[in-house]
């Protein structure tokens, strides 16, 4: 006897779809077959695909401060993501410089993260490295968090991290079993200080400042054969640059992450009287940007959100240095991107990230053993978001998420949260250096 079934669906399993029924025992997949085996509840999936759990891997919840503070919180905020289908997030802590400050800030992390709804893993951030890079490795490293985020930029603030460091911790990355995320923005080309409209986003902080840190980086990587991660990556210029002169890294020691939003808007919407709405870092770039990156869709490896709610009342006026940078899109971003891509985009959210992050096989594929976190999607609907808040609202997609389920527990359904706080659980992550 079966928990649960999802009977008559298309199952998403190993890149390719199989007719086949999946049946899951105590939170895990237990069976994949054509045979109607007896079981306790079942779930009617006919004409619909049954898909792991999407994995979002860049999201800030209950983050920031001031202006910039986040709107939402670990229970908020898992809720928006069970409704995309997500039921993995990874948040981050710090930012810190030392292992002191990593577990004091690992520690008051898990306070905030005992409200989720979903499972979460945990990036660490730096700003800047006064401990030795190998130590300071191994303990983000034991705790489950081998992927450490640092920024080329924010200097202004005492965020931004420096070749020296950058180097050292590339060069200890493989032995220690991290892996290196970077934001990549040149700070040196940044539009510097005064009042900075809205219209002007786009050029104060243009593609180079994105592609000449990226390619430094990358040039880092590879002389100190080092793990490296680039995230929101938001120009295709970027990635073509980083594909011709690394193509022999990618996929392997390099990996790239790109958002939903950089496929579907361009930095136009700065120009109009709803341009504050869509304010974020790196900005919108332009339509020729934005294509170029829709066509390297191939190069990139995982879609995350860089999820960052904030109140929107705030992200109101002409001048940047009044407006805090960031957008929400948990809710839609899936949906999103199946309405460019179809099937191509499922590995971004599933198997690539999973394995990339630390969190295969339990995460990421539908195999048995793996947990039951289970999407059941739509393929065919047509819908329109009808969101004032979002910068999805009234865009037209294709796809929608049915139910969610996590570990065979029903948490989405028909568009309603219909789980319990607290039910998601840390993820401790080991990646693998092959």
């Amino acid at each position: 006897m079966y928990d649960l079934g999802f009977l008559n669906g298309k199952i998403y399993l190993n890149g390719a779809f199989i007719e086949a029924n999946l049946f899951c025992n105590k939170g895990k997949v237990s069976a994949i077959t054509t045979e109607q085996l007896e079981c306790t509840e079942t779930v009617n999936a006919e004409g619909k695909m049954i898909l792991p759990g999407f994995i979002d891997p860049h999201v800030h919840f209950a983050s920031g401060e001031n202006i910039n503070a986040s709107s939402d919180n670990f229970y908020s905020g898992s809720i928006e993501a069970a409704l995309g289908g997500i039921t993995t997030f990874i948040d981050s802590i710090g930012p810190v410089r030392d292992i002191d400050g990593l577990y004091d800030a690992f520690e008051k992390k898990q306070d905030m993260t005992e409200r989720s709804v979903v499972d979460y893993g945990v990036h660490t951030i730096l700003a800047g490295l006064l401990d030795d890079a190998s130590e300071f490795l191994q303990n983000s490293v034991e705790l489950g968090m081998p992927t450490v985020k640092l920024f080329t930029t924010y200097s202004a603030n005492g965020r931004r991290t420096y070749d020296r460091d950058i180097a050292a911790l590339l060069k200890s990355s493989k032995k220690c079993e991290a892996r290196i995320v970077a934001h990549a923005e040149n700070d040196d080309l940044l539009a510097d200080g005064g009042q900075i409209p809205v219209s002007d986003l786009e050029t104060s902080r243009p593609a180079v400042c994105e592609r000449t840190a990226a390619l430094n980086l990358c040039e880092l990587a590879k002389s100190f054969d080092g793990l490296l991660y680039i995230s929101n990556l938001s120009a295709g210029t970027t990635v073509k640059r980083i594909r011709e002169q690394y193509g022999e890294l990618l996929h392997r020691e390099l990996v790239l992450e790109s958002c939903p939003q950089y496929f579907r808007f361009d930095s136009s919407v700065y120009g109009t009287d709803k341009g504050s709405g869509y304010t974020m870092i790196p900005p919108l770039r332009s339509k020729r940007e934005r294509d170029s990156l829709r066509c390297a869709l191939d190069t990139l490896d995982v879609m995350g959100t860089d999820h960052h709610l904030l109140d929107f009342s705030l992200k109101q006026g002409k001048f940047l240095r009044n407006i805090p940078m960031g957008v929400s899109g948990l809710h839609y971003a899936f949906s999103s991107m199946y309405t460019l891509f179809g099937d191509k985009i499922l590995p971004y959210y599933t198997e690539n990230p999973a394995k990339i992050e630390g969190l295969y096989p339990h995460k990421g594929t539908l195999a048995p053993g793996a947990d039951a976190d289970v999407v059941v999607f739509d393929p065919e609907t047509e819908w329109t978001v009808d969101d004032e808040k979002s910068i999805y609202h009234g865009m037209s997609m294709l796809g929608k998420v049915s139910s969610v389920f996590s570990h065979a527990k029903c948490v989405v359904q028909d568009d309603q949260f219909v789980g319990e706080e607290g039910t998601g659980s840390y993820q401790e992550r080991k990646i693998s250096v092959q």
